[in-house]
């Protein structure tokens, strides 16, 4: 049985935001420990979860792209 994310927890999706932040960064050693972290704390990644990490991961890249792109329009570049 899953342990309840949400009660009391400083992650209340458990370990899904730092996974999906070190795939976005390419960190591929973070992201195999907090996967270890996850499911020891919480139980195998459900599918619930892997989707909940691929909507972090487009998220993040989204934001990430949209930060570059500010970034090089203040240079002059777009």
């Amino acid at each position: 049985m899953r342990n309840n994310r949400t009660n009391n927890n400083y992650y209340p999706q458990g370990y899904l935001g730092k996974i999906a932040y070190h795939m976005v960064q390419g960190n591929f050693d973070k992201v195999q420990y907090f996967a270890k972290r996850q499911v020891q704390t919480y139980g195998d990644i459900s599918e619930e979860d892997d989707r909940m990490i691929n909507r972090l991961v487009i998220d993040l890249r989204r934001q990430q792209d949209a930060e570059e792109r500010e970034f090089q329009s203040h240079l002059g570049r777009f």
